[in-house]
């Protein structure tokens, strides 16, 4: 995982995003722009999906919802 650390996550959040990291490792999730958006990354065979917040609480909201509807 990237860098999540900083003035910018909560300590909450940050131990959810390791949690769901361990639990999805095709998922990366990192900090950018001095820890003011979070991206994540999911590689897949042939493509890429892409999201990025500026809130992670938002951001592994998204992720979670988005796994869950997948299966």
């Amino acid at each position: 995982m990237g860098s999540l650390s900083g003035r910018y996550g909560q300590p909450h959040d940050l131990s959810r995003a390791f949690r769901f990291q361990a639990q999805h490792p095709d998922w990366s999730i990192r900090s950018v722009n001095g820890g003011s958006t979070f991206v994540a990354t999911q590689d897949l065979d042939h493509s890429a999906h892409v999201i990025a917040m500026h809130s992670l609480t938002k951001l592994l909201d998204r992720l979670e919802s988005l796994v869950s509807s997948h299966g």
